[in-house]
């Protein structure tokens, strides 16, 4: 009698194919399988209780670890990093020599005016300066006074007499200084030299309005 044809069945009593030793179920149980279902994080049912993650999943984390063995000092095209600023230390590209930032400070501006630039920059960043322009903001009611725009956040401080213009005249006051080599002892001086801080000179304007007269200057 072919052995084939035989009817076989588990010990818990379901039938079974030729040559198997159990059912699916008492199977797994006996290689220490729960027949509870795996899921991985995406959702997706796992067949195989022995894995974490769905097929799809594991080519992700694969692809992510490869990525990150292979980056940096470990990739085949390593040529040492990209090179530095030589002011700053900053990484730039393999053509410049400076950052952007760098390439146009100081004495490389094209704008630069023998330090008079860097001396008002100083001036800007003192305390004085931002209580001048709240006061302005405050005088006006945070509107801008040619369109009527109320966003504060829209706001600039327009001076009347030109930043520029008073520097100029700052400088012609104290011109026993030297706007590059004393911009400090300038910028401290700066702190009481009214002209600065006139409210009557400054007004609110928003952003668009406020191009639009830099413009016609």
């Amino acid at each position: 009698m072919n052995k084939k044809n035989l009817i076989y069945h588990c010990k818990c009593g379901k039938k079974i194919k030729y040559r198997a030793k159990n059912c699916l179920s008492c199977s797994k149980i006996t290689h220490g399988e729960t027949l509870k279902k795996h899921y991985c994080l995406c959702g997706q049912e796992i067949s195989d209780y022995r894995k974490k993650s769905c097929r799809k999943c594991a080519d992700k984390i694969h692809s992510l670890r490869m990525i990150k063995l292979h980056e940096g000092k470990n990739n085949f095209n390593w040529k040492g990093g990209k090179p530095k600023c030589m002011d700053c230390g900053k990484e730039i590209s393999y053509e410049a020599i400076r950052c952007t930032n760098c390439r146009f400070k100081g004495k490389l501006s094209p704008n630069y005016k023998g330090g008079i630039t860097d001396l008002g920059q100083l001036i800007r960043n003192l305390d004085e300066y931002d209580n001048w322009r709240i006061s302005i903001f405050i005088r006006d009611n945070h509107v801008c006074q040619e369109c009527g725009d109320n966003k504060s956040y829209n706001l600039n401080a327009h001076h009347i007499i030109t930043f520029a213009k008073l520097i100029e005249e700052f400088l012609q006051f104290y011109n026993q200084f030297s706007p590059i080599e004393d911009k400090e002892t300038l910028a401290r001086l700066a702190i009481t030299w009214q002209p600065f801080w006139n409210l009557n000179n400054g007004k609110s304007l928003c952003k668009k309005c406020h191009k639009k007269i830099e413009v016609l200057k």
